[in-house]
């Protein structure tokens, strides 16, 4: 087996990297085919292991599950959604869409059902990874996540081969493996947002590039809600449900619908100074490093200027002047980003000292901001919520696109001033 970070070994297989089986401390993660178990009770010989967990029930993750449980006496842990599936007799069948590929997959690659001893969820601790619940491909997906060397395994959420080629290359899983394709690309948008730096995939070579994995999420198409939610003529009092927790954070004066917050949501955290901040993930369209920033005269001093976006200019704010933070180095030696967020087609850059992480809140956790929060950070918190051991400090969009706004049209104007003075100058 190859190691690839502390504590985490690629066993090996063959075609090599087509279906990954991975050793996490004393954890091991997915069990391949039928066909696996003896290649990989092979390499794990003479380790003590404590448990076997999966990525997701598939044919192809928990072929050799029940043998190598049944072998080690060891305890099966998988997501809550897919316990049924791997407990009941034909269930990893009847959890996949009908057709011959998949009936082809029952008769040779399915392994024997088996009890699961641990139904995992988010926040669960396995091996020192946390665990995300990502369900789209499996209702009951979960990727392991390590925060101090951000290390991702994420299962079948992406490929990063082709799967019928062999070729290196990031991938969505397949549609007629996947049962819910929309809501696997939000639980890809999650993940990347993670900024992993090692991803390792169920299908594909590891990969160290977290900027290929965002490049990819922004491609993905989006989902129904969120094209209803960025529609200004979307008619008013509509059930958004992509905007859950988007109630109150000011945005309807841009002709945007707004739903009161009802169900739980996915957010985007990072952090400014020593403070941690939270916007809603359904607006961030993706995470890069901080690019070649033009300053714009005559624009708020939080307005660092605008970006050129791939042809787009994109203002961007500074959110650690713009917030009044307290001042402190909380990214340590990573990298700052800007985290583009779009709203009714208008995108705007915030510059963050790091992203952190993507938190799941419940409405009952976001308290509304008042007195002496409301009146911090420039005015732009709406609430905050408690996670963990730590304040989130969950922000107002309206006033922050005000400020970006503003530089925008400085920049336009500023731009348009600009070509025919050029345009003299070269006619001269």
């Amino acid at each position: 087996m190859r190691q690839l970070a502390d504590g985490v070994y690629l066993l090996r297989g063959f075609p090599p990297n087509a279906i990954n089986v991975y050793l996490v401390g004393d954890v091991l993660i997915d069990a391949a085919t039928r066909q696996g178990e003896r290649r990989i009770l092979r390499q794990i010989r003479g380790r003590a292991l404590a448990a076997h967990a999966l990525t997701h029930a598939h044919p192809d993750h928990q072929g050799a599950s029940h043998a190598i449980c049944e072998r080690l006496q060891i305890p099966l842990w998988c997501g809550r959604g897919d316990v049924a599936a791997m407990e009941t007799p034909g269930g990893i069948s009847n959890s996949q869409a009908p057709g011959w590929l998949n009936r082809l997959q029952t008769r040779y690659w399915t392994g024997p059902p088996h009890p699961v001893a641990r139904a995992l969820a988010a926040g669960d601790e396995v091996a020192g990874f946390t665990v995300l619940e990502c369900p789209g491909h499996s209702p009951g997906h979960v990727a392991y996540w390590r925060e101090s060397d951000r290390v991702l395994i994420l299962g079948d959420v992406l490929n990063n081969m082709n799967l019928i080629t062999g070729v290196p290359g990031l991938h969505e899983p397949p549609a007629v493996f996947t049962p819910d394709p929309a809501r696997n690309r939000e639980s890809a948008r999650r993940l990347a947002a993670l900024e992993p730096a090692l991803c390792c995939f169920g299908h594909g070579p590891p990969l160290r590039d977290p900027q290929k994995l965002a490049d990819l999420t922004v491609t993905m198409p989006q989902p129904k809600g969120w094209q209803q939610y960025n529609n200004p003529n979307f008619a008013p009092g509509t059930q958004v449900i992509a905007a859950s927790v988007m109630a109150g954070l000011g945005i309807a004066a841009l002709g945007l619908v707004v739903v009161p917050p009802c169900v739980t949501a996915w957010m985007v955290a990072f952090t400014v100074g020593v403070e941690s901040f939270a916007v809603p993930i359904e607006l961030v369209r993706e995470i890069v490093r901080v690019p070649a920033i033009t300053p714009v005269p005559d624009v708020p001093a939080a307005v660092e200027g605008v970006m050129n976006l791939r042809g787009r200019i994109v203002p961007v704010l500074n959110l650690r002047a713009c917030l009044a933070v307290m001042s402190g180095d909380s990214a340590g030696a990573r990298p700052e980003r800007v985290v583009v967020i779009e709203i009714a087609g208008r995108r705007v850059g915030l510059r963050v000292d790091a992203v952190s992480e993507v938190v799941k809140l419940a409405p009952e956790q976001i308290q509304r901001a008042h007195g002496l929060l409301l009146s911090s950070h420039g005015g732009c918190a709406y609430g905050i919520a408690q996670v963990a051991d730590r304040l989130i400090v969950v922000l107002d969009l309206e006033l922050l696109l005000q400020h970006a706004m503003r530089a925008r049209n400085h920049a336009e104007r500023h731009v348009a001033r600009a070509e025919p003075e050029s345009g003299q100058a070269t006619g001269a």
